[in-house]
């Protein structure tokens, strides 16, 4: 119910949520922005900590990097508690390039349920502390950038009241510093701070046996946005400080409406959502941003019959850029980048087609999809001045589409012995035909996994195994490079060693293969093979 909110052109980091916290993951795919915000183009991921019921402990360790992981919860009378310590040196590449991929981390979860007052309330708490990120990139040798310390504090409180009204409040205060060491030794630190928070409202109402509504609104709120930087020559000595983001503020306001009709056998539904967006960062001398907007969706489901249906969604978006691209100028990650506060939000229009089949043992689905984006929001590069210097800026593309087709499938081939399957294929232009940035490889993934119900060694065997094909991308995009496919293998095994004891072996890129994961001219290699083991106990 907390939507995350981040200075990083790569988008939010995530870095804070720790693996062995996290209960379940729910993709939202579609035009989803009528519900969740304009900034949904394409779905929403939504993650829930896990919930504990007794006590459980868990320690790791993996070879790449030496990680060490370890985490305890307990669980019982509505209190779910736990905590998470994570701690990694560099990995290596397939071909032993060191990777500045070190991290320290420290996670913990809190959620408590009660019914008071005719409603069903739910805390949830998840502070962090992440220290010393290493960021991988190709300039690491004349360049490193280090994040020393990252702070977060996510709440959220939700109540579904009786008569179908549902509310949330949120709050998230962050901090993240980022430091950036040339090869003479000059230095630059930028601290960035912000408070997020809101509150959501709404209704859920059955107007007849056909038609059900569902209506609300929401309000968003981002204060204290600042950015410091403070550079340092390579004596350590402080030259200079700035402040590119000083109290900046964003104000969001939505109201949004749904309906579903059930008819004879198929639900159709229609909604919309109005937004109000306001940005400022006055305290830096920046002129503000005042918008509105309207989005909507339209959809159906169909059944044909024989477990077969049949999908549909049709949705407008919009995505306006964010403080930093319009207002921060200074040293990033990626080099220097200078603000554009002329940015226009990026509008679309998504169409998805979908076909699915659910059997007794099986479930087999298939998706196309296309969406036109006006006002592509680009990081490009400004000519070099130097050498070696690198400076970008944000500029709105004028068109884009991004089209393609997802396919996934799971079956049950025996008792206990499930296989998975899943890929994508997606292509994305700008109005010139060029190609557009960030588009991710083609991609076709298999998982085998046998669990208790197999009966391995009486029951006490788990076992999965990963083959995933990633296509080469031979048509980069602007900042981007032409990279090699790849198959890439993992592979696990659990022992149940007796009561409420688990061992568990796993490997990662088995084959040991040199891999881009991403065509980003900045990117490294990701980590060759990789070994761990670990040992859980629950009650």
């Amino acid at each position: 119910g907390a939507p995350l909110f981040g200075e990083r052109r790569a988008g939010v980091e995530t870095s804070f949520v720790d693996p062995l916290l996290v209960g379940e993951v729910q993709v939202v795919r579609g035009p989803s922005s009528t519900f969740q915000g304009a900034g949904a183009l394409g779905g929403v991921v939504e993650v829930f900590p896990r919930r504990r019921a007794g006590w459980s402990a868990e320690a790791g360790w993996a070879s790449q990097g030496s990680e060490r992981s370890a985490a305890v919860g307990w669980g019982g009378g509505g209190w779910s508690l736990a905590a998470a310590w994570r701690d990694a040196g560099d990995a290596e590449t397939a071909d032993g390039e060191r990777l500045f991929s070190r991290s320290s981390r420290l996670t913990a979860s809190a959620e408590r349920s009660w019914t008071a007052a005719a409603a069903d309330w739910s805390l949830v708490v998840w502070p962090s502390a992440v220290r010393d990120v290493g960021k991988p990139n190709v300039d690491v040798s004349r360049r490193t950038t280090l994040y020393p310390a990252e702070d977060h504090l996510v709440a959220s409180l939700t109540a579904l009241f009786r008569g179908g009204w549902h509310g949330n409040a949120w709050l998230h205060p962050h901090a993240v510093d980022t430091r950036t060491t040339e090869a003479d030794g000059a230095r630059a630190l930028v601290e960035n701070d912000a408070f997020d928070g809101g509150v959501r409202v709404e209704r859920e109402a059955r107007l007849s046996a056909a038609l059900a509504l569902r209506a609300g609104g929401e309000a968003v709120a981002r204060r204290a946005v600042d950015a410091v930087e403070t550079a340092f020559d390579p004596a350590g000595r402080r030259l200079a400080a700035a402040r590119p983001l000083d109290g900046a503020a964003q104000d969001e306001l939505s109201a949004f409406a749904s309906l579903a009709w059930a008819l004879r056998g198929a639900t159709l539904a229609a909604g919309g959502r109005w937004t109000h967006l306001g940005q400022d960062n006055r305290a830096a001398g920046a002129a503000g941003l005042d918008d509105a907007a309207w989005n909507g969706f339209a959809g159906a489901v169909v059944p044909l019959g024989g477990g077969l249906r049949a999908t549909g969604n049709l949705g407008t978006g919009m995505r306006w850029p964010t403080l930093s691209e319009r207002f921060f100028t200074g040293t990033t990650g990626r080099g220097a980048v200078v603000a554009n506060p002329g940015l226009g939000p990026e509008r679309s229009l998504q169409g998805d087609l979908g076909l699915a089949w659910s059997g007794r043992r099986a479930h087999l689905a298939a998706h196309v999809f296309q969406s036109e984006i006006e006002g592509f929001i680009e990081q490009v590069e400004l000519p070099a001045r130097e050498p070696g210097e690198s400076t970008s800026t944000f500029v709105n593309l004028g068109e884009g589409t991004l089209r393609g087709v997802e396919v996934e499938g799971v079956a049950e081939l025996a008792p206990g012995w499930t296989l998975s399957a899943g890929g994508h294929a997606i292509d994305g232009e700008n109005e010139a035909g060029g190609a557009l940035s960030d588009v991710p490889a083609d991609r076709l993934s298999a998982n085998l996994a046998a669990g208790p119900a197999a009966r391995l060694a009486g029951g006490r065997l788990t076992v999965r195994l990963r083959v995933e094909r990633r296509a080469a991308i031979d048509d980069p995009g602007p900042g981007e490079r032409a990279i090699p496919g790849a198959t890439l293998v993992s592979a696990g095994l659990g022992w149940q060693l007796g009561p409420g004891f688990v061992l568990t072996l796993s490997g990662g890129n088995l084959t040991d293969r040199r891999w881009l994961p991403a065509a980003d001219d900045k990117a490294m290699p990701a980590a060759g093979r990789s070994v761990g083991v670990s040992l859980r106990w629950e009650r």
